[in-house]
């Protein structure tokens, strides 16, 4: 039956079940609208925003992902939207903390995201404002750089107003070029025509330059036997020529013949003489007589003579093998503010040894000790006595280095005269030789110094030109200082080379 209790029981159902869950929903709802938060858990902290587009009441504000409050309230504060926020009081915010508006979708749904700030700097106080504020998301960058992509390429495909775009500048270009191309293929064309039209001319006249020697030479033979006539004259002519010779000799007289024919003999005689003379002197030089024949047949002079002559060409081979650098360079000393200079020498017979010769130009003076012995007497007790003084002289001038290197792979050592006193020095090679580390140590065995130590770095920077820098006389207080400077190197082949550009400068401006 329609009214029976049975038939009561299912929409009841449906009808508790619909409204359980219209419940659970606005629990739901009322659960995520708050997001577990409570007025008295929150601190209140406030931004102003250009665009709060997207951001609304109980919008998410996170700290690294993570739900630290809610969006209390959005109002209009001069011309721009000022944000209520309330944190969680367990949350601490700084004095450079920052806020930024992040995109949660494409759909428009934003958030605002914090960073703290540091530990260092002050806290904000409830109430207080986050100053550092983006408005801009990085959807809004994107949707902003997308922008300026399509204003960029509709500039590019369809120009400013009253201005053709590139594209159709490209396109106008490219037009003219094929125009100019047709251009100059049709006057290509056309040479090609003329030039032809001139070989057949040139063909033609060299078949009617043929056909008239063809012409010429025919019905010629009468000229062709008139010069075999005259060729017949000019050979009698020279027979008749030579049979007059010959009378005149036969017609000569006998004593001129016979006072020659002697002159001939005596002649002949000497001749003979010298010969003779020749094969004399020969044969005493091959039995080893006289000057030559010893100097020629004495094995023991050849031999000396042989190494003389390879004595010299050693010495000739050593002096072209011989290679000269020449190394100028200035050093600004800091502690005297002056300048150091060098002019070096450098003769090198070999890769590995070397001969320095170096001029040196020390503001500082030439460092001279002398020691006198002085012979006194003691006014008291009438007694002789020596004693000896030892006097340090600096003065004005030039000082010399003269050392001997040897270079065993990277490291090369030097000996000799180091700036005017005996010591050792120590260089070492980086980098194919543009990098040069210099030690040098003298001035030894002074009762009142250290000895002289000198630390030098040394830097190729263009091929002959290098810049160096470092310490001098670091053991000894009050001379020691720092410098830095640049120098310039060259050798004997790039001497010749500025020299010949000099003369031939020379030679140029005198003419």
């Amino acid at each position: 039956m329609a009214g029976s209790p049975s038939n009561l029981i299912t929409p009841l159902k449906v009808g508790l079940l619909v409204s359980g869950a219209f419940v659970s929903f606005v629990v739901f709802l009322q659960i995520v609208s708050t997001r577990g938060f409570s007025t008295g858990e929150t601190y209140p902290v406030s931004a102003l925003f250009e665009d709060v587009l997207g951001l609304e009441p109980a919008s998410p504000v996170q700290i690294a992902g993570i739900d630290v409050g809610q969006i209390r309230e959005v109002y209009l504060d001069g011309g721009r939207a000022r944000v209520v926020l309330d944190i969680r009081s367990d949350v601490e915010l700084y004095q450079d903390a920052k806020i930024e508006k992040v995109a949660i979708s494409l759909l428009g749904d934003y958030k605002l995201a914090v960073d703290p700030g540091s530990a260092s700097m002050p806290r904000i106080a409830p109430g207080e404002e986050i100053t550092h504020v983006s408005s801009q998301s990085d959807i809004d960058a994107i949707t902003a750089e997308v922008r300026t992509i399509s204003e960029a390429l509709s500039r590019l495909i369809a120009g400013r107003d009253g201005e053709a775009s590139i594209l159709q500048t490209i396109v106008y270009d490219v037009q003219g070029t094929v125009a100019a191309a047709r251009s100059i293929t049709e006057s290509v064309r056309k040479d090609i025509d003329a030039n032809t039209r001139r070989l057949e001319s040139i063909l033609k006249n060299m078949d009617e330059f043929t056909t008239d020697l063809r012409s010429l030479s025919q019905g010629r033979d009468q000229d062709v036997d008139a010069i075999v006539a005259d060729t017949r004259k000019i050979a009698e002519s020279i027979r008749r020529t030579s049979e007059s010779v010959e009378r005149m000799i036969a017609g000569s007289r006998e004593e001129e013949l016979e006072a020659s024919i002697e002159s001939l003999r005596a002649s002949m005689e000497a001749l003979n003489r010298g010969l003779e003379n020749v094969a004399s002197i020969t044969e005493k030089i091959n039995h080893g007589e006289g000057t030559v024949g010893k100097l020629i047949n004495d094995n023991e002079l050849y031999n000396n003579a042989n190494e003389a002559v390879e004595g010299v060409n050693a010495l000739v081979g050593g002096i072209t093998r011989l290679q000269t650098w020449v190394n100028l360079r200035s050093e600004f000393q800091f502690r005297t503010s002056s300048a150091k200079n060098y002019v070096q020498l450098v003769l090198q017979p070999s890769e590995d040894k070397s001969y320095i010769f170096e001029l040196v130009n020390d503001p500082r003076g030439v460092r001279n000790v002398v020691i006198e012995d002085i012979e006194r007497t003691s006014p008291e007790q009438g007694q002789a006595f020596r004693e000896r003084v030892r006097t340090t002289r600096v003065t004005e001038g030039f000082n010399f280095s003269l050392m001997f290197a040897k270079r065993l792979y990277f490291l090369q050592l030097r000996f000799g005269i180091i700036e005017g006193s005996g010591g050792i020095g120590a260089n070492f090679f980086f980098l194919s030789d543009r990098l040069r580390l210099l030690f040098d140590l003298n001035r030894l065995g002074e009762d009142d110094r250290m000895p002289r130590v000198k630390a030098l770095a040394e830097m190729q920077l263009i091929p002959h030109i290098y810049m160096h820098g470092g310490v001098d006389d670091v053991l000894n207080t009050g001379t020691s200082d720092f410098f830095l400077g640049l120098g310039i190197r060259f050798n004997d082949e790039d001497l010749k080379t500025i020299l010949a550009l000099v003369g031939g400068g020379a030679l140029t401006g005198s003419n």
